[in-house]
């Protein structure tokens, strides 16, 4: 099935996506990715990402392998639930003693995300219509989504979506090839699984319209079809117990935010962060985390490829897209929330105060608007591949016409790019006299010598009233406790420990 001119095209392409990966990162991040020990640089949610990962860096291995018990002492917790990037953590601590201490790993994850959207967006279209200019194209379009540009504002495992990707390369892809299928299939769980909680909600359903394919191309009966998604459910949950998702006394799903952070019905029109053209939108409060924006080297063709729909037939108009296009619209649905809104106007199809129990069930997930990822990608490759059948009969037309639009889309969405930059070039040079210390701790009373010097004080424990709820004093008192080796018995977590832990100093 592979031969060593097939190898060497892929390793070329891994190259050049490699190449063009550390250069975009060195554009957008350039303190995190040239200076991975600069604390100067952290700022926000980051900084509870780091210290999820320097406390577990600090730990003694343990069952899961993801348990931190320093943090949220005595009950300890998870990278899981600090969004630390579990699987990388784990890889990055079998390594630790070849690591500067300390060690920022969001700088690598740019790189290694920035390279491998490049290329899973290309290879995606090669799979489809090999031609190397449009595949090239393709790549740096999917490079340039915004939805993946937005992430490095903070949440940086959240930049993987080149899982979603390849995920669509197995659905969309010609050919099925059982068992290979099956294989890759396992192991982008086993990624998503491992490297964020919304990610693999994303890529275990979308699993089934694989099955479906099997069945369809006639290489499986329906009953098969029906074992191989039970499978692929099965081995979801095993590796969420391998990543810490179920650890005894693991915190509970917050119910709030599920009907304020999601897509408004205006997200892939709506440049929240500045285009060259379109003014921003209005829209509800949270509905950031549904930011969708197509971009107007998308939204032009579009907009063209709805009168020429009439005309001619899509490629996507096949049995086997049917459970994609199904499942896709039902993740569109959900992220819309149960609070439909179109720019400022809200229409609330049901409240949840009067339903706990599905309150309780969406809290699982309670940033919905992600879950438009996955549309924004299809819609992003169903508009390049019409684009290119529209303009079959000229191959130099076509050309043109694709590089008009990338320069578009790279222009229109470079008013993100420079935002994203700014805020992170402007946090350690706002600092640059100061020590190598995040900013919560700068600008803090808690910056005093004696807060890092405990443990010489024989000081082990760090306990904080659970009267105090902000989230700065928390941050910087477990950077402290990181700094001087100690225990903290609190933490900004992904899911709300407050109840867990109130339970158990109530039973001791």
């Amino acid at each position: 099935m592979f031969s060593l001119n097939g190898v060497k095209k892929e390793f070329e392409w891994l190259l050049a996506s490699l190449i063009i990966g550390f250069l975009f990162s060195v554009f957008i991040l350039p303190e995190f990715v040239l200076h991975p020990d600069n604390l100067r640089a952290l700022a926000g949610d980051s900084v509870c990402h780091y210290l999820g990962w320097g406390f577990y860096r600090a730990s003694a291995w343990s069952w899961p392998l993801t348990f931190i018990p320093n943090l949220v002492y005595p009950i300890g917790t998870s990278t899981v639930y600090t969004d630390s990037f579990p699987l990388l953590c784990i890889v990055l601590k079998l390594f630790s003693r070849f690591l500067p201490e300390p060690f920022i790993f969001f700088g690598p994850v740019c790189v290694i995300n920035s390279a491998l959207m490049f290329y899973s967006g290309s290879l995606l279209l090669r799979k489809l219509r090999p031609n190397l200019l449009f595949n090239v194209m393709g790549g740096f379009f999917v490079l340039f989504s915004s939805v993946f540009i937005w992430r490095f504002f903070g949440h940086f495992a959240l930049t993987t979506q080149w899982l979603i990707i390849f995920e669509l390369i197995l659905i969309m892809k010609p050919r099925v090839f059982l068992k290979q299928d099956i294989a890759y299939q396992l192991l982008l769980i086993f990624i998503a699984v491992g490297t964020h909680p919304y990610l693999a909600g994303m890529i275990v359903p979308l699993a089934i319209a694989l099955c479906w394919k099997f069945y369809n191309q006639e290489k499986c009966k329906w009953s098969y079809a029906i074992g191989i998604c039970v499978t692929f459910f099965l081995f979801a949950m095993l590796c969420g117990g391998f990543f810490g998702w179920f650890m005894e006394n693991s915190p509970e799903a917050a119910t709030g935010g599920f009907d304020s952070y999601s897509a408004n019905l205006l997200s892939f029109i709506n440049p929240m962060y500045g285009s060259a053209l379109f003014r921003i939108l209005p829209s509800g409060p949270g509905q950031y985390e549904g930011f969708s924006y197509l971009g107007l080297g998308l939204i032009f063709p579009l907009i063209g490829l709805f009168f020429l729909s009439y005309y001619r037939k899509s490629i996507f108009y096949s049995k086997d897209y049917f459970l994609l296009i199904f499942l896709l619209v039902g993740y569109f649905i959900f992220s819309l929330s149960n609070v439909i809104q179109i720019g400022p106007h809200r229409v609330t199809l049901f409240n949840l105060k009067h339903f706990p129990d599905l309150a309780n069930i969406l809290g699982v997930f309670r940033v919905p608007g992600r879950f438009i990822w996955p549309v924004f990608y299809f819609i992003q490759f169903y508009i390049l591949i019409e684009i290119y059948d529209a303009f079959s009969f000229s191959s130099r037309k076509r050309s043109v016409v694709l590089v008009l639009l990338l320069t578009l889309q790279i222009f229109d969405n470079s008013y993100l790019i420079e935002k994203v930059k700014k805020t992170w070039v402007d946090i350690p040079n706002a600092a640059i006299n100061s020590a190598n210390l995040p900013p919560l701790i700068r600008v803090s009373h808690l910056k005093n010598a004696t807060w890092f010097n405990l443990r010489k004080m024989n000081i082990e424990h760090l306990f904080i009233l659970h009267d105090i709820h902000e989230d700065g004093v928390i941050i910087s008192l477990g950077y402290i406790a990181l700094f001087n080796h100690i225990t903290i018995n609190e933490a900004i977590l992904a899911r709300s420990s407050s109840t867990v832990i109130d339970q158990y100093y109530q039973e001791q």
